[in-house]
């Protein structure tokens, strides 16, 4: 170790030298890098490490004291102080190992005045490396290996690389363990020289130590305990026998067997014997008695009862013998009761103690004798009579149709009486010590010889049975045969026979014997199925079945009677001799037959045949495939189908009910196709065809077992329990609109609300899109909020704002189904009133110039149709003037041409603009106007136009003219004319007078002519006469303002003939006429029978026939009603009304008779009638009646006031 770090100090300082001698040169060039070359720690401890594996010298040093080391390392370590100093200071001078830096500033001058950024040398690269010696190897051990690798920097590239895989080596410098193994073989243990793991491996001992010049050798290897024993280890073993107290004895007899080259001498003993024998051996010398008796195994092999075995045999002596060595003697004396014969065939010894092993040594007793070897057996014999006769065993017969029961030692047969059977052969054998020289076998009838003993055969040869050693004993093979008689004579029941012998002259006291038994009766069986599942339809079971069956019989042969289960068990025998009962668990699913027999000891046999069961213990399966394309996870447009498919092994067709699969339906009504199938397999189909709401919520089928099914299956189409909707409907909707009220085909002058109404069940508000139908249209208005039941869902659209509109309404259900698609006409809102406005004329003006009215109207939606102007003259009526017209839309003039200047247009003029927008907006404008270029205008009231125009006047009224002028009247006269007579009115009695002026020209008067002055009936005209101041003379006569009418306030004349009220006419009919006239004129008459209208007459028809007409009234068993109605030009009008009129052939019976009809109720007589007509029409018409009465009789007439 001192070694290497002075190779390191050395080459330290040379590199050292070198880097001063290139500062100090000015020749020197410098690299761009310069490699640190100095050795660290860790190369210096790898090198030592190297050293220490190649060099022998180290472990010398290993040697040196701990002082020497110790100083050693402190020198090294004050060098290597002094060294590193020194580098640290040229390091300094260098720059940290950069020779591009000078602090000096003798750097030579680098062009561009910068210094060039240092370039890492190029990595050099090697095919093959090539060990770095200064930096030595590592090691690295191998996991679950005693292997290390070898790791070594590469001197070209400078990577590490494995160098070699080399064997753990123990490290002869650490503490080294040694441990036995064996005999000859120990463990070393300790650490390894270059990973330093524990490490061992097993070596052979090296027995190299003598101990204290005996002939013992021990291992060299401290720790090992191994000694190798070179003594003599021959054994000398004797064996002989002698009487249990040590006395000699002889054998009773003895045997020879020769086989081949081979000999076997048995000596028979009859009575207890002790067998000794005899050990000495040179390992046993140093040895005390302990030994002897505790390490020292001494074993007779023996045969007894039918198997070998050793009998340890014990120390009785230990002594020395003339030469030295030591003789041991054990003994082992035979038991006192003996069964069967013993055969003592050798004698062997082990010997065991630390070193000395001396293990299954065996020493064979043979004697030589000439050029044989006899091999001494001693055979222990069994003498005892009683014993011998109980070692005889019944093995066999000689009859088949005869059964043998050893538990009660009886023979059974059933067929003695049908067909006679062999002789039974009973025989008794066995390997005896002695020889049977007596046996005898005698029927027994209450203890007694029924007859002569039966004949025996007796075969006493020896008989020589060798063991799995090749060992032998003697012994005598006796078999003993007797005939059973079997003929006819022998009856059903019990026999028995006695079995008597002895050998060797000795008479047993135990006997034995033997007894037949004839059965001829059948044995039965009992069967149960015991299961905790119910058997179902015949033969099924749910659940594991224990089949159990009873053995009826009192003599059962148990060795031929059982049953087995097809598919399940081998054969069962009936084991339990208390119940005759068998059982087998029965589990396997399949089809099962219960088979087997039950055979009694005579052999009769009774066959197990059942039927067939099955056991099932799986759920069928029932697998559910739903088609269809789900709209919104559970909705569906289309019929879908359910493919129900049931499997199970055991299947019948009435278990495949397809209405068994539980479906909740709300509305609909699913379609079941049943299933069909094999017996292992059925499929069925449900279809959901009509709309409703389904869902699959499980299944009842069972399979013949009754197990109910496995419900969905794995495998069946994924949540095919969840409810689903069938919805083949497409939704309907119609929209209402509030407002209907088109103008002109599109335009509303009113809000509008559109009611859209769906109708479907399965309805989504997102599914509703309204849209414009167009790009031009304004913005639609938002849907408001819906109102929702089960089937109607309703929202609005509310246009309240003008604008032009059109919208398209699609909708789709949950489903997917689409609705027909809605489009709205277009339509208008406009809630907007036109602008008019009319200039060039002032209202309530009187004119006497020019007179041009301009009209203007100003709206978005507008024609030249729009405006409608109408000029109207209280006298001329409506006129046309020519209109000129610009513009077509939004803004429109209207400019009214003057009206000519001529007398006949001088007039009260009324211009009414009317301005409807399309939407019927209406904005009317009215201006009254008068134009006089010719003096005054006249304008009757409404009321007294309508009386002139209607002419025909029934009651008096005021007639009122107003007369219009731009000058102030000088004169005026009201006159009325009548029946040729003119009277002039006086103002303020007869007629009144009211002024009016303006600030436009306007100056009226209104002329109201008191209606008292038209009491009487008569045709009258009324004038109005003024002069103004210009001079103008005019009247309402030639201004086409006249006022002329007729004044009527009498109604018709109507006379009746030939009919009273409450008249009874006893005939078959009855006629009566009609007269009817009045001064103005009759303008109708109408005649009604009983409600119904018979006749209708106008005024220029009565008039043909100078006003008279004649009707029939029919009979009638009741009350009739007869009304007449007429009116004259004027509208006055009289009604007549004759009741309880009796037309009838037996009109006085059916007084009599009575219920008869009333047609009135009070007041409706014909005299009530009458009442409040005018006194002196009411007196002409009674005095007509009367004068009429007088001439015919039977005329009723009537005239009423209106």
């Amino acid at each position: 170790m001192k070694k290497l770090r002075k190779i390191v100090t050395v080459r330290r300082i040379v590199a050292l030298a070198m880097l001063c001698t290139l500062l100090l040169s000015s020749t020197a060039v410098y690299a761009d890098t310069v490699e640190d070359v100095n050795v660290t720690s860790e190369e210096v401890v790898q090198e030592t490490s190297k050293s220490v594996e190649t060099s022998s010298s180290d472990k010398i040093e290993e040697t040196k004291t701990e002082v020497e080391t110790k100083t050693e390392a402190e020198s090294e370590k004050k060098e290597e102080t002094l060294l590193d100093v020194l580098e640290s200071k040229v390091k300094a001078i260098l720059g940290d190992g950069n020779p591009g830096a000078n602090p000096g500033g003798n750097n030579p001058p680098v062009p561009g005045g910068q210094q060039p950024a240092p370039q890492p040398a190029p990595k050099p690269t090697c095919d093959k490396h090539v060990l770095d010696e200064t930096k030595g190897v590592t090691y690295e051990p191998v996991e679950g290996e005693q292997k290390d690798e070898e790791w070594g920097i590469c001197s070209v590239c400078g990577e590490k690389y494995l160098v070699d895989t080399i064997n753990c080596q123990i490290d002869t410098a650490e503490s080294i363990e040694y441990e036995s193994t064996d005999d000859d073989h120990h463990m070393v243990s300790g650490k390894c020289l270059h990973c330093k793991r524990d490490m061992n491996y097993e070596e052979k001992c090296d027995f190299s130590v003598q101990i204290n010049g005996t002939k013992k050798w021990k291992c060299s290897k401290e720790g090992c305990v191994n000694v190798d024993d070179r003594s003599d280890q021959k054994v000398v073993l004797g064996v002989s026998y002698e009487a249990e107290d040590g006395t000699p004895i002889e054998p009773s007899t003895i045997h020879k067997y020769v086989d081949g080259d081979n000999s076997i001498e048995y000596k028979v003993f009859d009575k207890k014997i002790k067998v000794v024998a005899t050990v000495s051996s040179e390992l046993l010398n140093d040895e005390d008695e302990d030994v002897w008796a505790n390490k020292v195994y001494v074993n007779a092999h023996y045969y007894y009862n039918g198997k070998f075995d050793d009998m340890p045999m014990n120390l009785i002596n230990l002594e020395t013998d003339a030469n030295g060595n030591k003789v041991g003697t054990y003994a082992w004396t035979t038991p006192e009761e003996l069964v069967a014969p013993i055969t003592i065939s050798n004698v062997n010894v082990k010997f065991s103690m630390g070193y000395k092993k001396l293990n299954g040594l065996i020493r064979t007793l043979r004697q030589k004798k000439g050029k044989e070897y006899v091999y001494p057996y001693y055979i222990v014999r069994n003498v005892n009579p009683t014993e011998h006769i109980n070692l005889l065993e019944t093995t066999r017969i000689y009859a088949g149709d005869w059964e043998y029961d050893g538990e009660d030692n009886k023979w059974y047969s059933s067929i003695l009486n049908e067909n006679r059977p062999k002789d039974i052969t009973v025989v008794y054998e066995g390997l005896l010590g002695g020889v049977v020289d007596n046996a005898t076998l005698t029927e027994q009838l209450s203890n007694e010889a029924k007859g002569s003993s039966i004949k025996q055969a007796v075969d006493p040869d020896i008989q020589y049975v060798w063991t799995d050693n090749g060992e032998g004993f003697i012994g005598y093979q006796t078999k003993l045969a007797f005939n059973v008689p079997a003929d006819t004579r022998v009856k059903d029941g019990e026999h028995v026979y006695k079995l008597s012998g002895s050998m060797l002259g000795a008479r047993p006291e135990k006997e034995d014997t033997v007894s037949t038994f004839v059965d001829n009766t059948v044995p039965d069986y009992r069967i149960k199925y015991i299961s905790t599942a119910d058997k179902k339809n015949e033969k099924y079971y749910a659940a594991d079945v224990t089949v159990e069956v009873e053995a009826v019989d009192e003599f059962i042969n148990y060795n031929k009677s059982f049953f087995n289960v097809t598919n399940q068990t081998d054969s069962i025998y009936f084991d339990d001799e208390e119940t005759n009962i068998a059982s087998a668990l029965v589990n396997a699913e399949t089809v099962h037959v219960v088979e087997g027999q039950i055979v009694d000891l005579a052999g009769n046999t009774k066959k197990i045949e059942e039927d067939e069961f099955i056991v099932d213990k799986t759920a069928p399966k029932v697998y559910v495939t739903l088609d269809g394309e789900a709209h919104h996870e559970k909705y569906f447009n289309a019929d879908r189908t359910a493919t129900i498919k049931l499997e199970d092994e055991n299947l019948a067709p009435e278990d495949a009910d397809i209405h068994k699969v539980d479906i909740s339906s709300k509305v609909g009504t699913p379609k079941y196709t049943a299933m069909t199938g094999s017996e292992k397999s059925y499929t069925g189909t449900i279809v959901f065809n009509e709309d409703g709401v389904y869902q699959i919520r499980g299944c009842s089928i069972t399979d013949r077992a009754g197990n109910t099914c496995e419900f969905p299956a794995e495998g069946s189409t994924d949540k095919c329990q969840s409810e689903f909707v069938i919805d083949k409907t497409a939704p309907t909707f119609n929209v209402e609109f509030d407002n209907n009220s088109a103008q002109n085909g599109m335009y509303y002058k009113a809000g509008r609300t559109a009611t859209i109404s769906f109708k479907e069940v399965n309805f989504d508000k997102d599914l509703v899109t309204v849209t414009k139908n167009s790009g031009e249209k304004s913005p639609l208005p938002a849907l408001s909020a819906y109102s929702n039941s089960e089937k109607k869902h309703v929202t609005k659209l509310s246009f309240n704002q003008d604008g032009r509109y059109g919208f398209i309404v699609d909708c789709e259900d949950l489903a997917g189904n689409t609705a027909k698609q809605y489009v709205s006409d277009d339509f208008v809102i406009d809630l907007t009133m036109p602008e008019l406005e009319i200039t060039g004329v002032q209202d309530m003006s009187a004119n006497n110039g020019v007179v041009v009215p301009v009209i203007k109207s100003k709206d978005t939606n507008i024609t030249q149709a729009s405006t409608e102007i109408s000029l109207t003259g209280s006298n001329n009526g409506k006129v046309n003037p020519s209109i000129r017209t610009e513009g077509q839309s939004e803004n429109i003039t209207y400019t009214i041409s003057d009206l000519a200047h001529e007398k006949s247009n001088d007039d009260l003029y009324t211009l009414n603009v009317k301005l409807t927008d399309l939407a019927g907006n209406v904005v009317e404008k009215t201006l009254k106007y008068s134009i006089n270029r010719f003096g005054s205008i006249f304008v009757l009231s409404d009321a007294t136009k309508a009386m002139v125009d209607n002419y025909y006047v029934t009651s008096p009224r005021d007639v009122v003219v107003t007369e219009i002028n731009v000058d102030e009247l000088t004169y005026k006269e009201v006159s009325v004319s009548s029946e040729g007579n003119v009277k002039e009115l006086s103002e303020g009695r007869t007629y009144k007078a009211s002024d009016y002026t303006n600030n436009k020209g306007w100056h009226s008067i209104s002329y109201t002519v008191d209606s008292a002055n038209f009491k009487k009936d008569s045709v009258y005209t009324v004038t109005v006469y003024s002069e103004d101041r210009a001079s103008n003379k005019q009247s309402n006569q030639t201004k086409d303002a006249e006022v002329e009418f007729l004044m009527d306030a009498t109604a018709p004349s109507v006379v009746v003939a030939g009919l009273e009220n409450e008249g009874v006419y006893e005939e078959a009919s009855h006629d009566f006429s009609i007269n009817a006239v009045d001064t103005m004129g009759v303008s109708k008459m109408s005649v009604i029978v009983n409600g119904e209208k018979i006749a209708d007459y106008t005024g220029e028809e009565l008039l043909k026939n100078g006003g008279t007409e004649v009707f029939t009234l029919s009979t009638k068993d009741d009350y009739q009603k007869v009304e007449v109605i007429c009116s004259d030009v004027a509208g006055n009008e009289t009604k007549l009304a004759y009741n309880n009129i009796l037309v009838s052939e037996k009109a006085e019976e059916l007084i009599v008779e009575g219920g008869l009809t009333p047609t009135y109720a009070g007041g409706d007589k014909v005299e009530d009638i009458i009442t409040g007509a005018p006194i002196n029409k009411i007196i002409i018409v009674f005095a007509v009646i009367a004068a009429i009465a007088l001439i015919g009789g039977g005329v009723v007439v009537v005239k009423k006031s209106k």
